[in-house]
């Protein structure tokens, strides 16, 4: 098993679900964001996304847009009801006006075409989830007090 940066130090940059139905794509952009500090679990389809949204913690969505249960972006529009303010940043290898439009509408966090520039990538990852960890944290405080 490899040793990521992320066990090395005993703490994580975040945790990322990464839905992706090209295997090959998400194991490669996936071992280079475990190699900076991210957790990633990975699904294959929509339904196994929210298959593990409902079970385990995440902060950040990483998606494609044209895969099993996401072609007509149903799984972010479903997104709000499972997890209510998870940041989103989707990927796609077919740009499209509309995608891009509907993305805007779904206040999804980024758009990226495939495959995405690493450093952007990380850059954006990092300060969407510092954000919901604020936005967690606060939301938190508040119910205690």
């Amino acid at each position: 098993m490899e040793t990521t940066q992320a066990s090395q130090s005993g703490t994580s940059s975040g945790r990322i679900l990464f839905a992706d139905d090209d295997e090959g794509f998400q194991l490669g952009l996936g071992l280079r964001l475990r190699k900076s500090g991210f957790e990633c679990d990975f699904a294959k389809s929509g339904s196994e996304a929210v298959g593990l949204l409902r079970t385990k913690e995440y902060d950040v969505l990483l998606s494609d847009i044209h895969m099993p249960g996401n072609v007509d972006l149903e799984l972010i529009e479903s997104l709000p009801a499972i997890i209510d303010g998870l940041p989103i940043i989707l990927l796609t290898g077919r740009p499209t006006v509309e995608t891009a439009s509907r993305s805007v509408r779904l206040r999804v966090s980024a758009y990226l075409t495939k495959p995405p520039d690493f450093e952007e990538l990380r850059g954006l990852l990092k300060t969407s989830i510092t954000e919901y960890r604020n936005v967690r944290l606060l939301k938190g405080n508040r119910r205690r007090i």
